[in-house]
């Protein structure tokens, strides 16, 4: 499978692409391969673009763009996602790219390699970015590949959450909280009450409940924290208890079609198991 996606991808690379968005493709090739190990790709991949970082060229969209669709556009089990995960690991844990003056290089803020500059970015606006009826129409395929982003993001949050202190940089762990907060809170933003909810509600719940069901406790004690990603939004206990009523409602929701009662029924266990546990 790791085979046709890179032949896909090269396909698709513009012609005037860099060569470097060519290797990226073949190292993470190698990776899903298990050819190459996840340290071994995440120093690849650091001596492909230090060079460029160092130089004040600090867009990584390219490499950011092929590894969120190595994520979303193969069938991954577990394992598979979890080579993927072990090199964003091993990448945040290399040394800090410096500049001349010995000073890390940054974008918007967070330090080459430790933070992972923009990958949440990228990740919260292709694979994991909203489902609606349109693009069902006109890309059927795009709810395949939020769903696998969801698993994604909810393995790799909880795999930071696992990590020793030191190794929780805040770029890519406050950046899996935000892309988690953002899928439940468009999933649940109203009670389901009609037919044209349901519909919406199998585009977005199940993507949801991946996240309250891999990475609950993660998301519990974002919770307990009251983790903020604006004036706006704070994901609090008081808003945990009313997703877990949302899931609820849509699990009593006899209208709705008994996979999507059944993902929300499961969400709602999960979270009242969390909840005992503390």
């Amino acid at each position: 499978m790791a085979d046709a996606w890179a032949e896909r991808t090269l396909a698709n690379l513009p012609v005037d692409d860099s060569p470097d968005s060519r290797r990226v493709v073949e190292l993470l090739q190698s990776l899903l391969n298990r050819t190459t190990s996840p340290q071994e790709t995440a120093e690849s991949l650091a001596s492909l673009y230090d060079p460029h970082i160092k130089s004040g060229r600090t867009n990584t969209a390219a490499l950011w763009s092929i590894y969120c669709t190595a994520i979303s556009d193969i069938e991954h089990d577990e394992s598979s996602f979890n080579l993927l995960i072990q090199t964003l690991l091993s990448l945040a844990r290399l040394p800090d790219v410096v500049d001349n003056n010995g000073q890390p290089v940054k974008e918007n803020g967070n330090v080459f390699w430790r933070e992972l500059p923009e990958f949440p970015f990228w990740l919260s606006q292709g694979p994991a970015s909203p489902v609606s009826p349109r693009d069902m129409r006109n890309n059927p395929q795009k709810l395949t590949r939020s769903m696998r982003a969801a698993k994604f993001g909810a393995l790799y949050l909880r795999e930071i959450d696992r990590q020793p202190i030191e190794h929780t940089p805040r770029g890519p762990h406050d950046g899996m909280r935000d892309v988690g907060l953002n899928t439940i809170v468009d999933a649940l933003r109203w009670e389901v009450e009609s037919e044209s909810d349901v519909e919406q509600a199998r585009l977005a719940v199940p993507q949801a409940a991946t996240w309250i069901v891999t990475a609950g406790r993660s998301m519990f004690q974002a919770a307990k924290e009251g983790f903020s990603i604006g004036p706006d939004c704070t994901l609090d206990i008081e808003m945990w208890n009313l997703w877990k009523r949302r899931f609820g409602a849509l699990a009593g929701f006899e209208s709705a079609d008994a996979e999507l009662r059944r993902v929300a029924e499961e969400a709602v266990d999960e979270m009242a198991r969390i909840e005992q546990e503390g």
